[in-house]
């Protein structure tokens, strides 16, 4: 954690050893006129994403869902040297995140399908459509399943994605930026970007971006609710912590403890 910190007060993303330390590979963050050049690319992407069917869109997720599951050993890799989850545990996560864009590839376009309902009106009905670029900030502990889990469904609506990782999983990011472009999807409809706090916060107020997302600590969703209100936007956030783990006297305490350590450990 000490070293995300010190990454964000020095405006750049690195990959850092969890193990010895030692700077992997490091980016600058985006400045602000290449962000601007970015959210007129995501806008220019919508326009043209929105259009496509129900059926093009399952296409492309299905092809997603087939890269994840061939390439998470090779993907797995970046995952472990820039978190330090067990590989094991990093092949698992990525090989889950096919999973969401089977169930999205078929089962999408019929949760999206208009309803008719019946009022005193002559016809009134629920219709969905696409809003937007949408601007997602993810934290590292999971750096695939958080994305993807959010760029599903998101895509299969006919939305585009501006996504902002956490700073000290760079390689993870732009692996996840090309695996979009491999699986089909359209150029730019996916867009990592290596932006500072202050330069996300000017994002959430862009008035091309339709609403926002973040996974984080209550402290940061605060912050971009805070924001997103400000500008009238609608944001979805899930915000973390960590609950107490109860052992009472009856238990066993052999499984309380197995449990417990696994429990606080199966991620790190």
């Amino acid at each position: 954690h000490m070293f995300r910190a010190s990454l964000v007060a020095l405006n750049r993303y690195a990959s850092i050893s969890p193990v010895t330390g030692m700077t992997m590979r490091s980016f600058e963050c985006h400045t602000t006129p290449e962000i601007e050049q970015l959210l007129t690319r995501s806008v220019a992407a919508f326009e043209s994403f929105r259009r496509t069917s129900y059926d093009e869109r399952a296409v492309m997720c299905n092809n997603m869902a087939k890269l994840l599951d061939e390439r998470a050993p090779d993907l797995a890799v970046a995952v472990t040297e820039e978190m330090g989850k067990p590989l094991k545990q990093a092949i698992g996560e990525i090989r889950k995140c096919a999973t969401v864009f089977k169930h999205f590839a078929e089962h999408g376009a019929s949760m999206l399908k208009s309803e008719v309902i019946a009022t005193d009106a002559k016809r009134s009905f629920v219709h969905y459509e696409p809003i937007g670029p949408i601007f997602g900030i993810f934290p590292w502990n999971f750096p695939y399943w958080q994305v993807m889990r959010f760029a599903g469904p998101t895509l299969m609506a006919g939305n585009v994605l501006v996504m902002k990782h956490a700073p000290n999983v760079p390689q993870c990011a732009l692996a996840m930026e090309q695996l979009f472009l491999d699986a089909g999807f359209p150029k730019d409809v996916v867009i990592n970007v290596f932006a500072t706090n202050d330069q996300a916060a000017n994002i959430i107020r862009d008035k091309r971006i339709k609403g926002v997302t973040l996974t984080g600590s209550t402290a940061a969703g605060a912050k971009v609710a805070s924001i997103a209100g400000s500008v009238v936007k609608k944001c979805v956030l899930e915000l973390g912590g960590s609950d107490p783990f109860i052992v009472l006297k009856d238990a066993d305490m052999k499984l309380g403890v197995e449990t417990a350590v696994n429990a606080r450990l199966q991620n790190a």
